[in-house]
């Protein structure tokens, strides 16, 4: 790299990480379907949050659960 001042050099920008994803969009990160994340769900192993209203309820799941249930699933050979 050449010698720039401080003020030219060039900028690293982390892209923000998301908080929640809905479950397709879970699904697709772990890239497994919707039908295997909601059995997933309903067996305690990811915890959802409900957002919306009692009428309109929306399941999100945190990014932290996410890795959470990642970690949990790591075999070590």
């Amino acid at each position: 790299m050449p010698n720039l001042p401080p003020n030219l050099l060039p900028v690293q920008q982390e892209i923000p990480a998301r908080l929640v994803y809905n479950v397709r969009e879970a699904a697709n990160l772990l890239d497994v379907g919707k039908d295997y994340l909601y059995e997933r769900i309903n067996a305690g192993e990811i915890p959802t949050i409900q957002l919306g209203s009692p009428l309109r309820s929306m399941r999100r799941i945190a990014a932290s659960d996410l890795q959470a249930f990642i970690d949990s699933r790591k075999e070590v050979a």
